[in-house]
């Protein structure tokens, strides 16, 4: 399932918004339905949702403007992404393997590009389960293969040019792509259901482009944060200007999925059926010698 991952990279990348904010710009370039839109569009209005892992509060934020969810909570381990989401409505610090929440006590759980950062996935996905409510829906966004492959191999070859290292193309799918969270889901939800929601994007800002590759941890290409790291990102960036000197548009590929996890409604109770009517004695013949009354 790949290494556990260290909360001290995860409250590195997340403290502070910003880098979080930077991979969100990225995908406003993405053709069709943006990512957000797709997930309000799958939760039924008049729903309890919790969003787990709520980041700086973009669902949060396209579930108020859609309104029809009058109650809607966010979560997420880093206080500072608590803080920043607050704004789009409340929000507590929690940790996804331990919600301060009621055994069925929601109707849906937002779960997005999340679980992948989560020491142990399996923990936070039965922490799903005791929350929702029978007929609940928990909604789950990870990447299959192939995902920011461009992206991937401008800051491979600047690593390698750099550095004399590299980039593994699956170091941000390894422990939870579309394949491997489907099977684990299965084994807590009874049906799971996978809808595609990526697609390329055209980018027309190289500061775009650049923003999102410096959002991405040194661990990336094997290095320390440092000065081998900033000269990584200084050849990566060159090699996106130098791109753009050629080109209006940067293309970026994303293999997003949304992943529909279910809860089986209570089943109904059966009618007590009606007790049997007692059979009537039949008419017996009279006895011998006797003289009938009627």
């Amino acid at each position: 399932m790949g290494a556990i991952v260290k909360h001290s990279q995860i409250d590195a990348q997340y403290t502070d918004p910003a880098k979080l904010a930077a991979r969100q710009s990225l995908w406003q370039y993405l053709s069709g339905p943006s990512l957000p839109a797709r997930v309000v569009d799958l939760v039924p209005p008049g729903a309890t949702v919790a969003d787990v892992g709520c980041g700086n509060g973009v669902y949060l934020d396209q579930l108020r403007r859609r309104g029809g969810n009058p109650t809607v909570v966010g979560f997420d381990r880093s206080a500072g992404m608590a803080r920043a989401a607050s704004r789009h409505g409340p929000t507590a610090v929690a940790d996804a393997q331990a919600l301060p929440l009621r055994d069925r006590s929601v109707d849906v759980v937002l779960c997005l590009h999340m679980l992948y950062h989560v020491a142990d996935i399996a923990l936070a996905l039965r922490e799903l389960r005791r929350v929702l409510r029978p007929g609940g829906l928990a909604l789950i966004a990870t990447n299959g293969a192939g995902h920011t492959a461009e992206l991937k191999a401008v800051m491979h070859d600047a690593a390698r040019w750099v550095a004399g290292t590299g980039v593994d193309p699956d170091w941000d799918l390894r422990r939870f792509d579309t394949d491997t969270a489907r099977a684990m889901l299965s084994e807590v939800f009874d049906d799971v259901a996978v809808v595609p929601a990526g697609g390329a994007g055209a980018v027309t800002d190289p500061a775009i482009v650049i923003d999102y590759l410096k959002s991405w941890p040194p661990s990336v290409v094997g290095v320390e944060e440092g000065p081998m790291w900033t000269e990584v990102l200084h050849e990566a960036s060159r090699t996106v200007l130098a791109h753009f000197a050629q080109s209006p548009t940067f293309t970026v590929t994303s293999t997003a999925t949304i992943l529909k996890a279910r809860v089986p409604a209570m089943p109904a109770v059966p009618a007590t059926p009606a007790a049997p009517a007692k059979p009537q004695p039949a008419n017996r013949p009279a006895p011998p010698g006797t003289v009938p009354t009627g």
